[in-house]
């Protein structure tokens, strides 16, 4: 897609980390 499929993915990493 776009860079926001990237964003997404590191926002979620990183939101995942505890």
């Amino acid at each position: 897609m776009s860079w926001m499929a990237e964003v997404t993915k590191i926002l979620f990493h990183h939101f995942s980390t505890p």
